[in-house]
């Protein structure tokens, strides 16, 4: 290991989220565990995001 590692890792990953309308989900019956009442898009360049 080296003295001046800070232990710093940069990375990048993705996810994907599949959502249904609340009144096709009713249609079927299904149980509904959350309601998503808005979003956000941001497609920024190759930078770093910062929370």
């Amino acid at each position: 290991m080296s003295a001046s590692a800070s232990g710093f890792v940069p990375g990048s990953g993705a996810g994907a989220l599949v959502l249904e309308s609340l009144e096709s989900a009713l249609e079927r019956n299904a149980t509904i565990y959350a309601e998503v009442l808005g979003g956000n898009i941001n497609s920024g360049d190759n930078a770093m995001a910062v929370p």
